[in-house]
Parts: C-alpha cells; sequence; structure tokens
C-alpha cells in the first residue's frame, strides 16, 4: 500500500463512531470509538450472564465477536478447499486485497462511516469477479481484516477448480476504486494485492494467515476497537458464497 500510519490507541479511540451513516446499533449514535467499545465489553459481559444490555442487542450471538466460533469458521474453510480438490483434483487459489485509506485532510473519518463506503464496492467487485470466473467451478470468501489503525480492509479469497487470468483482476480493483470513495489505484498494485498459486504451499499460507488474524485479533487495543467496529454494524467478519455452504 502506497500509504501507512502508526496506531495512536488515544488518538484513534476518541474518533466519533460515525457521522453520516445509521448503520449502527440503536443507542450508538454520536460515541467515540471508545465509548462503543466500553458498551461493546458491558454486552459481552451481560450477553455471557444471559442479560444483554438492551434487547434489541442480543442478536447475533456474543460468540460471534468473542473468537468462541473461530474454530468453526476454520474448519469451514478448510472443509470448502478439501471439498473442492476433491470434486475437481486440482484447486487453484487466489487472494486479492481491497483496501481504503481511513483518514483526509480533515483527520480521521469515523470508523462506521469508512467501512460502509468500503463495502459500498461490493456488488460491482462481485460482478467483475463473477466474469472472471465464468466457465470455472469456484466459491469464495471475503475475510475482513484489522488495519494497523484498527480500520478494515478485505481479503476476497477465490477458490477456482481452473486457473484464472490473474491479470483479468486488476478489474476487481478498478471496480473498486470506480465506486468506493475512499480507495485509490495507487494502493492497489497488483503485484502486492493479487497472490495465487495451486500448490499446497499456498493453502498452508492461507491457513497460516487465517488463524494468525483470528489468533491476533484478541486482547489487544486495535483488535478490540475492530471487533467493537464490526459489532456495532452488526457486520460479518467472514461471508462465504452460496455455494461453499454445501461443503460444510
Amino acid at each position: 500500500m502506497a500509504y501507512n500510519y502508526d496506531f495512536d490507541y488515544d488518538e484513534i479511540a476518541e474518533v466519533p463512531l460515525c457521522d453520516s451513516t445509521d448503520s449502527v446499533r440503536d443507542g450508538l449514535e454520536g460515541c467515540t470509538w471508545d465509548t462503543a467499545l466500553g458498551q461493546f465489553t458491558r454486552w459481552q459481559e451481560n450477553c455471557s450472564n444471559g442479560s444483554p444490555l438492551v434487547e434489541d442487542w442480543s442478536e447475533p450471538s456474543v460468540q460471534s465477536f468473542t473468537g468462541e466460533n473461530d474454530s468453526v469458521l476454520l474448519e469451514k474453510v478448510k472443509s470448502l478447499r478439501e471439498g473442492l480438490r476433491k470434486e475437481h483434483h486440482v484447486l487453484w487459489t487466489y487472494v486479492i486485497t481491497l483496501n481504503g485509506r481511513p483518514s483526509d485532510e480533515g483527520g480521521w473519518l469515523p470508523p462506521a462511516d469508512f467501512t460502509e463506503e468500503l463495502l459500498s464496492s461490493w456488488p460491482k467487485v462481485r460482478d467483475s469477479m463473477y466474469a472472471i470466473c465464468e466457465g470455472s467451478e469456484y466459491e469464495y470468501v471475503r475475510v475482513l481484516d484489522a488495519s494497523e489503525t484498527a480500520h478494515p480492509h478485505v481479503h476476497l479469497i477465490i477458490l477456482s477448480s481452473e486457473e484464472l487470468d490473474a491479470n483479468r483482476f486488476e478489474n476487481c480493483f478498478e471496480a473498486h476504486v470506480a465506486h468506493c470513495d475512499v480507495a485509490y489505484g495507487e494502493d492497489h498494485i497488483p503485484d502486492r494485492s493479487i497472490r495465487y498459486g495451486r500448490s499446497l504451499e499456498i493453502d498452508k499460507k492461507l491457513r497460516d494467515n487465517l488463524e494468525c488474524f483470528l489468533e491476533n485479533r484478541r486482547g489487544n487495543d486495535r483488535e478490540m476497537l475492530f471487533n467493537t467496529l464490526l459489532w456495532s454494524m452488526d457486520v460479518d467478519r467472514f461471508d462465504f458464497s452460496k455455494g461453499a455452504e454445501d461443503y460444510f
């Protein structure tokens, strides 16, 4: 990426959670990210005791945001890869990364607004992916990961029965940049933002990276802010293609 930020918890924690968006849970409007973290922590505690802080906040379950279902997510990815490989005998794995810039001349962007804008390009990105993968048997997983500042970026993992033209994934970048106001072309360089192969080595790297991602998101300040953000917006960390469910 063409930008780099140092993580300053005290600075970022005081950023308003949202400004123009209504995509956060009721009661969190006007909160700072740190205040929302306090609400999130109390919600976890109350859910664990069978008494959610606000009745409407009882779903999704607390396990979705505390790491208790991480092993389930990893097993789903593993089952998907192994099922596709068994069915097609060979499997190509493609991973592309989509990001945005979480600040502008006025300072840090409210994280919920940033996330909503980052994901606004998804329908167009998905349409580009469909066109690239046409003619092959494939499934995908969209994963949200925390950046250095706790704002999310996207990893799109595509598992295909056939080798695809990796250069065509530039179309996904173009769709993202064209339909996302916080995305910039210079931050999406194919050599850095596309990884692919059919060997077991890339599968091992993929699984190791996911395990590292899920393990690291517990406990530290950055990951707690990231968890709070996803919880406040009720956004899933992993989003599987419909057909992937057949392999779980």
